[in-house]
């Protein structure tokens, strides 16, 4: 039971700079395509990682 919220909701929020984005997929998925101004920290890193987000606002993570 994680919260969710809709792409339109989303994309909003993300342009107006109220939530972190974080693409939990891997480096080649990521280069891929991301949605813009999302950070890439894969979900086996995220744990090591965890300083390098910003705080003070939500955090969305995404990996489809």
């Amino acid at each position: 039971g994680l919260p969710r919220i809709a792409v339109e909701d989303l994309y909003a929020k993300n342009n107006r700079g109220e939530v972190t984005v974080v693409d939990v997929r891997d480096a080649m998925a990521f280069a891929a395509g991301h949605i813009p101004g999302s950070l890439n920290i894969p979900f086996s890193s995220v744990e090591s990682r965890i300083a390098e987000l910003p705080k003070g606002k939500p955090i969305v993570t995404y990996c489809t």
